[in-house]
C-alpha cells in the first residue's frame, strides 16, 4: 500500500510496495502522467520478459508534482537475464546516456547495483 504524502508532497522515506492498479490509480491522474505510465508499462513488460520481478521508482513522478517529465527507476537484478535485455531491450542497459533511454518510455533507469 502506498502511504499518504507528507506536508511537502513527498512519500515518506522507505520502500513502499503496491500492485499495479494501485500505482496507476494513485499516480496516473492526468494525461501527462498517464502517458508516462504507458511508457513505464512498456519498460516493465520488457524487464518482466527478462525475468525481473521488482522495479523501484523514485523522483518527481512519485510526488504530488502535477507534470513530471519522466520517471526514475531501478530494478532488482537478481533474476534478470541480461543477455535477453542486450538482445531485445538494449535501451534499458544504457545507464550512462539517460537521454538515450527515454525514447518511447520516458524512462531514466539507473544501474541496478545502485540499490
Amino acid at each position: 500500500m502506498i502511504p499518504d504524502f507528507d506536508e511537502n508532497g513527498n512519500l515518506p522515506p522507505g520502500v513502499h510496495f503496491c500492485e499495479w492498479d494501485e500505482f496507476v490509480d494513485r499516480f496516473g491522474y492526468n494525461d501527462g502522467r498517464a502517458l508516462l505510465i504507458t511508457g513505464l508499462q512498456m519498460a516493465m513488460e520488457q524487464l518482466q520478459a527478462a525475468g525481473c520481478r521488482t522495479i523501484y521508482l523514485n523522483g518527481s513522478f512519485v510526488t504530488i508534482k502535477p507534470d513530471p517529465v519522466d520517471f526514475d527507476a531501478c530494478y532488482d537484478r537478481e533474476t534478470v537475464d541480461f543477455n535477453y535485455l542486450r538482445m531485445y531491450a538494449p535501451r534499458l542497459l544504457n545507464f550512462y546516456d539517460r537521454a538515450g533511454q527515454k525514447p518511447n518510455t520516458e524512462a531514466r533507469f539507473f544501474h541496478p547495483t545502485n540499490l
